[in-house]
């Protein structure tokens, strides 16, 4: 019941590297075709999800096309993509660097710290940090220019997350973002493959 900011994030991201494959292959009219589409997307990202009175992109409902007042990790999304304009992502980085919203002692929860009955421990989508997620807000902050702050939110995750800097530690499906904890499955290979991709510097997609 509700537009999804995030989907059309990585829709928008998935048609630029679609244009990219396309121009290997020397396909220059669907490169272009590819780019438009993404163009588009990119518009509406930015003049349709941003909430300017929370500073922060979110979610809008089917029924009112009302914003959906949840923030969680689909905010962070967009400036991943390159789909923010650069006022909108130093917003959104401010609110990354929030400790009562998501610069926890963990950072990155896939809801925001003030949300009412935030419980990391009795959730499961909903609270905890999920390192996938945690990279694409990272990757976001590097992509806009916000370096040093990406550079010490990834040094707090990875000091304050349990058991990552042990060599007998096991990376874990999600952390508490209050406590540092490990939940869920041990040895968890999406968990695992973003910090290789973090710590090796393998990310990106293609710039609009």
């Amino acid at each position: 019941d509700q537009e999804s900011v995030d989907l059309n994030a990585y829709l928008c991201a998935e048609k630029r590297c679609l244009a990219s494959l396309a121009d290997a292959i020397d396909r220059r009219d669907e490169a272009a075709a590819w780019r438009r589409e993404a163009d588009r997307l990119q518009r509406a990202l930015a003049d349709r999800f941003f909430d300017p009175a929370a500073g922060y992109f979110r979610d809008r409902r089917l029924g009112d096309g009302g914003f959906v007042a949840a923030d969680g990790a689909e905010g962070w999304i967009p400036l991943w993509a390159g789909a923010a304009s650069p006022e909108q992502a130093a917003v959104v980085a401010r609110a990354l660097a929030d400790p009562g919203r998501f610069a926890t002692r963990v950072p990155f929860p896939s809801l925001f710290a003030g949300q009412p009955g935030f419980d990391p421990a009795g959730g499961y989508w909903r609270w905890p940090v999920w390192l996938d997620q945690a990279g694409f807000a990272l990757e976001g902050l590097n992509r806009y220019g916000f370096q040093a702050q990406a550079d010490a939110q990834f040094d707090q995750l990875l000091r304050n997350a349990e058991g990552l800097l042990e060599p007998s530690g096991a990376v874990r499906e999600n952390y508490d973002p209050l406590s540092g904890r490990g939940l869920n499955a041990r040895h968890f290979s999406w968990s695992a493959a973003h910090l290789l991709l973090r710590l090796t510097g393998r990310t990106g997609i293609p710039a609009p």
